[in-house]
């Protein structure tokens, strides 16, 4: 999780629905959040599997790979990162068999904005443990060592892996 001044957390949205996705992305931002979507299951385990999110949001049924594999799929390979599963599948099975796979919080759609947000919101404090040293901070620039993030008077920016351990060694020292 991003500890930077700015509270902005980085979400993946992955959600087949290319219309709710963008929807649900463009409201993240308006929020302050970072957000990005994929359409598909597999290329969403992959985004996801990259360990750099804070949150996620995933749907159960999706192309290439159900929400439920991906998920189960995640924790297998040991990625923590809090998943919130936006779906029509209201039973409560399905809510169940979502929990279980590794979910940390199940929404049924439709589903208003504001309570998506505010569960957003329960899930980055609560998993807002960055380790002690991870977050250095200096004249405005904020850098996540371990995620390996870069905030600039609160803005994202992304230089080259060198640059990042540069920044890391200067800044340390």
């Amino acid at each position: 999780m991003l500890a930077c001044d700015d509270g902005s957390v980085n979400i993946l949205v992955i959600e087949d629905d290319r219309r709710l996705a963008d929807l649900i992305a463009r409201r993240l931002r308006t929020a302050g959040h970072v957000a990005e979507t994929c359409d598909d299951g597999s290329a969403g385990l992959e985004r996801a599997s990259t360990n750099d999110l804070d949150l996620a949001i995933v749907d159960v049924m999706l192309p290439g790979m159900d929400g439920v594999s991906l998920t189960r799929t995640l924790r297998t390979r040991g990625i923590t990162t809090p998943i919130l599963m936006l779906t029509a599948r209201d039973g409560i099975d399905d809510r169940v068999d979502g929990l279980r796979s590794g979910a940390d919080d199940y929404l049924v759609k439709p589903f208003a904005f504001d309570e998506l947000l505010a569960r957003l919101d329960a899930l980055a404090r609560r998993s807002r443990g960055a380790p002690a040293g991870a977050v250095l901070r200096h004249a405005g620039v904020c850098l996540d060592r371990r995620a390996r993030r870069v905030h600039v008077n609160g803005e994202a920016v992304e230089p080259p892996s060198k640059e990042v351990d540069l920044l890391t060694c200067l800044r340390a020292h």
